[in-house]
């Protein structure tokens, strides 16, 4: 008898408790294999099934029937600014999705026109290639390059010729990034950070800016914007040359924006930081009367920073860093005394960044008809907060001899700690004003918002014009989790116009029911309201 014959049936078995013979055991085993062999393939066509399903399901998605110009604007938030390798390397991987992706990446040409390369990037064989095919999908858009040495150890030790006394080429002088400057393409912003002046030298002489042929156009001289940054060093040998007429910086290209950051003085003067007094940072005057934007970055002693602005008449942006430190120079200097005296002119500036300063002591020395836009960021180091007495002082002289009371419609105040009720009048001075950010100013922020409140709400009383009566957006950033909301809200119903206000906290809120009653409350005097996490500030503002 056939032993499947046999032992087909063991209903007996699967439905008792009855021990099975061995004979029955190994049906049953059998039977196992078989119906786990039947779920595997059953279970196969069904994840094919379900695979069909998706697909069919896809085909029917409305992120098909999304216009390629809305696909373009997502990769390019996806993938923003001037990419560096890991970057370029995500567009080209959201490019290879499908057709229509990599149609809609082509489209969007800002996100090709940038290119950000490192040493190592350039080393690559085929390195100028890839570049210019990237450039390439960016139309007819301006182009940016930017380029330092990268890793960890960002330093040129070469020194005198193109070989120097350490045994090394300058590495500044790669036949990429030589190229790039010199054949093609057309280059509209460069940035560079690099070591010292010595190596800017030779990468000029390298691309012939030095020794230009009239019979050859160089990218190089069209250049529109040029950033230099020679701050990224511990220690650097200040090695440009000593008389104007030699300095590296007169052969850079006439652009109309230029943002010099400089080496921190302890960088180059380690031993005695007065000697930066009599060093000399030899930007031509042709050079700087051509400038529409300049920032500059730079903490050296002496008038480096006012002898350079006294030859920018044509500035409409300016920035000025000075690293946390202050304005020192010899006060019997002619060009400080005639800046004090008349102070230096700007009559297109419109917009006036002042960063990383202790005071506002760059203000006695400038004079802004045009005024627009003011940023001003304090920096306290590790002494601490100290009250600035002369803030407002400073601030009302510089708005009453600069007559842009009026004109100015932006102001920005960045970790200020002065007399509140100072500054309050300082505020309401300016009937143009339309925005104001209150970034990480804590210990004066309460009576700063109630003494806004209180001059606001008599001139409102009064047969005088309205305070403030073109404010509209209000920032209060990084506010102290235990401020009270009531202060904030006697502001907000004070002012005379409609506001749109944007919060920051330190730390999230911990009454929950608090914040709701304040939203309310809000609401009720029709203002539009944002409360942002701290880490998107950047994005922001």
């Amino acid at each position: 008898m056939n032993l499947c014959q046999g032992l087909s049936n063991v209903d007996h078995i699967l439905s008792t408790n009855n021990v099975p013979s061995s004979l029955e055991a190994a049906s049953i085993k059998h039977g196992i294999e078989d119906l786990a062999c039947k779920i595997r393939q059953t279970r196969t066509e069904l994840e094919a099934m379900e695979c069909q399903l998706r697909r069919h399901k896809a085909a029917l998605s409305p992120i098909r029937r999304t216009p390629p110009e809305i696909i373009a604007q997502i990769i390019r938030f996806v993938a923003w600014g001037v990419l560096h390798s890991p970057g370029r390397q995500h567009l080209l991987w959201l490019s290879l999705v499908c057709r229509s992706w990599r149609e809609a990446a082509m489209l969007c040409h800002e996100q090709w026109k940038g290119v950000h390369i490192e040493e190592k990037d350039v080393r690559e064989p085929g390195a100028f290639e890839k570049i210019m095919c990237w450039y390439g999908r960016a139309g007819n858009l301006p182009k940016t390059l930017e380029f330092y040495l990268g890793g960890n150890d960002a330093n040129c030790e070469c020194e005198g010729g193109e070989e120097g006394e350490s045994g090394g080429r300058c590495r500044f002088l790669n036949p990429t990034l030589v190229r790039l400057l010199k054949d093609r393409p057309t280059l509209d912003h460069f940035f560079l950070r690099i070591s010292k002046p010595s190596c800017l030298f030779k990468l000029l002489d390298a691309i012939s800016a030095r020794n230009p042929s009239p019979d050859i156009p160089l990218p190089w001289v069209n250049l529109r914007s040029l950033i230099l940054d020679f701050s990224d060093i511990d220690y650097v040998e200040w090695d440009d040359a000593e008389r104007a007429a030699h300095s590296v910086f007169n052969y850079l290209p006439r652009v109309t924006s230029l943002t010099l950051f400089m080496p921190v003085i302890y960088a180059v003067f380690r031993e005695d930081t007065s000697a930066a007094r009599d060093a000399s940072i030899h930007l031509p005057p042709s050079l700087l009367g051509n400038l529409t934007s300049f920032e500059v970055r730079c903490d050296w002693e002496g008038s480096h920073i006012l002898r350079m602005l006294e030859h920018c008449p044509q500035l409409e942006k300016l920035t000025i860093d000075l690293f946390g430190s202050n304005l020192v120079h010899d006060d019997m200097d002619p060009l400080v005394r005639r800046a004090v005296t008349t102070r230096l002119l700007f009559p297109r500036l419109h917009t006036l960044k002042l960063e990383s300063q202790k005071t506002l002591c760059v203000l006695d020395y400038l004079k802004t008809p045009a005024l627009r836009s003011l940023y001003f960021d304090v920096f306290h180091g590790t002494s601490g907060r100290q009250v600035d007495q002369g803030f407002c002082t400073t601030f009302d002289l510089f708005m009453k001899e600069s007559n842009c009371g009026n004109t100015l419609r932006s102001l920005e105040l960045i970790n200020i700690h002065t007399l509140p009720t100072g500054l309050a009048q300082s505020i309401v001075a300016l009937r143009g004003l339309e925005r104001l950010v209150l970034s990480q100013v804590s210990a004066i922020l309460a009576q700063l918002l109630g003494s806004l409140a209180s001059r606001v709400t008599e001139a409102a009383g009064s047969s005088d014009e309205p305070a403030l009566p073109y404010l509209k957006d209000v920032a209060l950033l990084k506010v102290p989790n235990h401020l009270a909301h009531q202060c904030i809200l006697d502001f907000v119903r004070s002012l005379p116009s409609q506001l749109n206000l944007t919060i920051s906290y330190d730390t999230s809120r911990s009454k929950p029911h608090t914040e709701q009653w304040f939203m309310e409350q809000l609401r009720n005097r029709e203002a539009c309201v944002r409360v942002i996490p701290d880490e998107t500030l950047d994005w922001c503002y």
